[in-house]
């Protein structure tokens, strides 16, 4: 599990992550990769992601750009 803190006060939760990047305490660029997909996992590759503001749970949709390759 990843927990990345922002300067604005978001805290981002990644889990699913076969590898991780970097280490403790480090310091991300916005668009920087902090992990990769497990490749083997069942029923099909999957990654958590939880976004919060303080104590509440936000939905992160409206703020992620679409991947289109």
């Amino acid at each position: 599990m990843v927990i990345l803190q922002t300067s604005d006060g978001y805290h981002i939760v990644l889990s699913g992550l076969g590898e991780l990047y970097g280490s403790p305490g480090q310091m991300v660029l916005s668009g920087e990769p902090v992990g990769r997909m497990a490749e083997q996992t069942s029923p099909a590759p999957h990654l958590y992601m939880e976004l919060r503001k303080g104590d509440t749970l936000l939905d992160p949709a409206p703020l992620m750009k679409r991947g289109d390759g």
